[in-house]
């Protein structure tokens, strides 16, 4: 090195003594098989040529610098500047970014395989926007087969369309009993719990309606049925029971998921993810539990007798 500027004497020198020196015995560590110093540096001494690179100067700098190289008729002329924050600042968004990828790789997963049907609807015909793979199962379709569809193509029950006006008006209809049948399974008369939520737009508009919705068919034929007995309050007990365990958490999932797919942060979303997959454990774990139970008519026999 012929000459150094007071700010590069600041950048690289500091208290060492480094003009008259070259590269590698000033900065031995610099200079390795496959360094960019080397390979930059020998191609404007040797070809001429300027470049432009990001490389590390290892102790005692601990900085990444962005080195112009230009070639003249004396030597090489080299332009630093620190980048090391600036790298820094990059590595951290990407970290983030890719963060962020995850949390809603997992919102999607979330969303797709649980075990409730959810959809989002659009306020003009409400049709699907998107639908989970539980609700496409309620018709038999993929959910491909059903988006852009509407509503009362697919679910032709009465007063169901109403139910949509009411939220459009900004009104949610919660745990609301829902029978009827649907366009892919005629004569079969089944059975749901349904939550309908207004999707606000930043000036309080109705931009879309997001559904969650359980099928309680077999629950409610097995209610039916233990209605013939003499057992009906205890019964009607049991079923209101079984009908707030599984509304409430699934209310909640549908408020969290709703609340993950419009949160910025990252921590609030994992935590609304986190609560989502424990409540649809919570879901699961009910709605197998009382499908075992109802399902068996010993076990709903002893139990009627008291036994």
């Amino acid at each position: 090195m012929t000459y150094l500027n007071p700010k590069a004497a600041e950048l690289y020198a500091s208290d060492r003594k480094i003009l008259g020196r070259v590269l590698w015995e000033a900065f031995p560590d610099a200079v390795y098989e496959g360094s960019p110093y080397v390979e930059h540096y020998y191609r404007a001494m040797k070809e001429r040529v300027a470049s432009s690179f990001d490389a590390y100067y290892p102790e005692p700098l601990n900085l990444w610098l962005r080195i112009d190289v230009y070639p003249t008729p004396e030597g090489i002329v080299t332009f630093s500047r620190d980048v090391t924050e600036e790298r820094a600042a990059r590595q951290a968004l990407k970290e983030k970014s890719e963060q962020a990828e995850r949390q809603l790789a997992e919102i999607e997963t979330v969303y797709r395989t649980a075990p409730i049907g959810l959809a989002l609807f659009d306020t003009k015909d409400f049709r699907y926007l998107r639908l989970n793979d539980r609700q496409a199962e309620f018709f038999g379709l993929k959910p491909e087969q059903v988006v852009g569809r509407t509503l009362t193509e697919m679910a032709p029950i009465e007063g169901l369309k109403e139910l949509f006006d009411q939220v459009l008006e900004g009104e949610p209809v919660v745990n609301f009993p829902l029978e009827g049948e649907l366009v892919t399974r005629p004569g079969e008369h089944r059975y749901w719990t349904v939550s309908y939520f207004p999707v606000f737009a930043t000036d309080g508009t109705v931009q879309a309606i997001s559904a969650a919705s359980l099928e309680i068919t077999n629950q409610k034929k097995a209610e039916l049925a233990l209605m013939q007995s003499e057992k009906l309050a205890v019964v009607g007990r049991l079923a209101a029971s079984i009908s707030h365990e599984i509304n409430n958490p699934l209310e909640s999932i549908t408020n969290l998921l709703y609340l993950a797919e419009r949160s910025n942060d990252l921590e609030e979303t994992k935590t609304y993810v986190q609560t989502a997959e424990r409540e649809l454990r919570r879901v699961s774990i009910i709605a197998n539990q009382t499908l075992r139970f109802t399902s068996n008519r010993v076990v709903l026999r002893k139990f009627l007798e008291g036994s």
